[in-house]
């Protein structure tokens, strides 16, 4: 088959992908209390970069910012979220090129809005990405594993695991991307009092979310910025890198 055949049939395929993945998640049938909502977007994490390998030994680091806002009228009924059920985070990042296809990352992310807790909540993740197809001039194919862990919660212990799939197009220093994560929460109450028979001692909850970005390569292989939006049924969130490779 002809390069160009092979270009427009991959293209029509990714296409489709994206667009029904998107539709799924939008219809998922998962509900989700309000305080499990604030629990899933408080644990949130993505590479925040489009799919192809690193090669090996070559490192990014990255810095950034992310905003998050809740779908919800009932704002009363926030545990940890503001009022305005918004709340931001800053974060800084690690990514290095193993193998081929493999490489490994890790972030550390702090919230930066004044919010409904008397400490500072912080999140630690690392993710492991594999490239499964790349190719001049064709979409690139990627998948992560991602595990992270918030800290700060009061008398909650929160880890979340995400597997994430995504296809990206380069386009001289343009990359544009989309993907579909399933995240899975576990919620460990730390205090557990024995004459409240209602408690759970561990609670789990899964959500899937959408995301959509690119990025520009300010100087080809050095520097970089990217952002990204993702989506659930219940949140719309923003996130902004700049990043140095060398």
């Amino acid at each position: 088959m002809p390069l160009q055949a092979r270009k427009i049939l991959f293209s029509v395929c990714t296409l489709y992908y994206c667009v029904t993945l998107t539709k799924s998640c939008l219809s998922a049938p998962w509900e989700l209390s309000g305080f499990q909502q604030e629990l899933s977007q408080l644990n949130g994490s993505s590479p925040v970069e489009p799919s192809g390998a690193r090669s090996p030994g070559r490192i990014s680091l990255s810095t950034g910012l992310e905003v998050v806002s809740l779908n919800q009228n009932q704002a009363s009924n926030l545990q940890i979220f503001p009022e305005e059920a918004k709340i931001s985070k800053g974060f800084l990042s690690w990514s290095q090129g193993l193998f081929y296809p493999l490489s490994l990352g890790a972030s550390f992310a702090t919230v930066t809005t004044q919010i409904k807790s008397k400490k500072s909540i912080n999140q630690l993740s690392a993710n492991l990405k594999w490239t499964i197809f790349e190719s001049f001039g064709l979409p690139a194919v990627s998948a992560y594993l991602q595990w992270s862990r918030t800290f700060g919660l009061d008398k909650y212990d929160l880890q979340s695991s995400t597997g994430n799939l995504q296809a990206s197009w380069g386009y001289k220093r343009l990359s544009l991307y989309s993907g579909l994560s399933l995240h899975h929460h576990q919620l460990k109450l730390q205090e557990v009092d024995q004459k409240d028979s209602s408690q759970q001692p561990t609670e789990t909850f899964n959500h899937l979310s959408t995301q959509l970005g690119g990025q520009l390569q300010i100087i080809p292989a050095k520097l970089a910025f990217s952002i990204e939006n993702a989506k659930t049924s219940f949140s719309n969130l923003y996130r902004a890198k700049l990043s140095y490779e060398f």
